[in-house]
């Protein structure tokens, strides 16, 4: 479904990383944070928001399907690996590719 731009997707719930206890703030680890954020939203789907700030993550970050991942911009929401860190990427929950739909957006990784 399309409105005026906008996805069925965008129009169901929206959870910010923050109120799971990210940070943003290019030192705390993030990783636990974002993966609950994006799992309060596995049965519903909806919009996992990732403010300003750059997000440290030390393994993999795992997208349910009909989950976006949405940061405010690719200038000012950035995703960054901690050092010495091993197993990142963003996974699809979902093992099937048949039906599998994420969405990422607006940050940089």
């Amino acid at each position: 479904m399309q409105r005026y731009g906008l996805t069925s997707i965008d129009l169901q719930r929206v959870v910010d990383v923050s109120e799971f206890g990210a940070k943003g703030d290019g030192v705390a680890d993030d990783t636990n944070a974002i993966n609950s954020a994006l799992a309060a939203l596995a049965s519903t789907g909806g919009t996992v928001s990732l403010p300003r700030g750059t997000f440290m993550v030390s393994g993999p970050l795992y997208v349910p399907s009909s989950v976006y991942l949405k940061g405010d911009s690719k200038r000012f929401t950035t995703i960054f690996r901690i050092a010495g860190s091993t197993g990142m990427g963003i996974h699809n929950t979902n093992n099937t590719t048949s039906d599998s739909q994420i969405t990422l957006s607006d940050f940089t990784y």
